[in-house]
């Protein structure tokens, strides 16, 4: 699933859509990279956690991210600004 918007006339791709349910899903010990495609852009990935445990959830990029963790009701469980450090985001969750 990708979603289409439009800049300047012209017809852009994005790669995760902006809002849950996302149908993109990342699991344990895997990693998942995106684009920001725009000034806004929000980049929905689903995690279904198989085993209790510590999970650890952050960014590696040039801009400044936010992250936030939602449970199943879409509830926000955590959020995290520059946790880890160069204005990415980080959180670790149990």
């Amino acid at each position: 699933m990708y979603l289409e918007y439009n800049i300047g006339g012209s017809t852009q791709t994005d790669d995760y859509p902006n809002n849950p349910p996302s149908n993109f899903d990342i699991y344990a010990g895997n990693t998942r990279s995106g684009v920001i495609n725009y000034g806004g852009d929000e980049d929905v990935i689903r995690f279904t956690p198989t085993v209790s445990g510590t999970y650890s959830f952050y960014t590696s990029s040039s801009i400044d991210t936010y992250g936030y963790l939602y449970n199943s009701s879409y509830s926000v469980i955590a959020q995290n600004d520059d946790g880890g450090g160069s204005l990415q985001f980080k959180t670790i969750i149990n």
